[in-house]
C-alpha cells in the first residue's frame, strides 16, 4: 500500500534511486534527469497498458511533446529513493496529456509536478494524426476522473 501524499488517486508509480551520476554541479538532481524519469515512467504506463513502442511503430504514430509546464519545488541528492507518479488526465484521440508527481521517500515531500501535452503524429511525415484505435482504447482506459476533479489539483503552471 502506497502511503504517499499523490495529487491524484492511483498513480502508476517508478520507483528511482537517486546516485552521483543523476547530479549536477550543485550535487543535485539534475533537471534533465527529472525529464528523463517522467519519459520512463510515461513509457512504463502506456507499455503496461497495451500500446508499447512496437504498437506505436506498426501503427506508424508517435505521441510527440507539444508544452511542458514543470514546477521544481525541492531538490533531491544522492541517496535519496524517490516515487515518480504519472496519471494519463485527458485524451481526445489526437491529444493527451498526462499529470506527474515525484515524491521523496524519506520524507514524503514533493519534489515536482508536472503536466505534459502530447500531439499524436504520423511517424514519417510528422503532421497531427489520430490515433488508431489500438492506441486510443488504453490511452482512455487510464482516465478515470472528471475535468472538475482535475480543477481541484495543485497548479502546474
Amino acid at each position: 500500500m502506497d502511503v504517499h501524499n499523490w495529487d491524484l488517486p492511483s498513480p502508476y508509480i517508478l520507483k528511482v534511486s537517486v546516485s552521483g551520476e543523476h547530479l549536477d554541479r550543485l550535487q543535485h538532481v539534475n533537471n534533465t534527469e527529472y525529464l528523463r524519469w517522467l519519459e520512463e515512467v510515461g513509457w512504463h504506463h502506456i507499455t503496461d497498458l497495451g500500446a508499447s513502442w512496437e504498437v506505436w511503430k506498426q501503427a506508424e504514430r508517435a505521441m510527440a511533446t507539444h508544452v511542458s509546464h514543470i514546477n521544481y519545488l525541492a531538490a533531491a541528492v544522492a541517496g535519496d529513493f524517490l516515487r515518480v507518479g504519472t496519471w494519463l488526465v485527458k485524451c481526445d484521440g489526437l491529444r493527451a496529456t498526462r499529470r506527474f508527481q515525484i515524491i521523496r521517500d524519506s520524507d514524503g515531500a514533493t519534489l515536482l509536478r508536472a503536466e505534459i501535452q502530447y500531439v499524436c503524429i504520423d511517424i514519417k511525415t510528422g503532421q497531427p494524426r489520430r490515433m488508431p484505435p489500438s492506441m486510443l482504447k488504453p490511452h482512455r482506459k487510464a482516465i478515470i476522473w472528471s475535468e472538475s476533479q482535475l480543477q481541484a489539483l495543485p497548479l502546474v503552471e
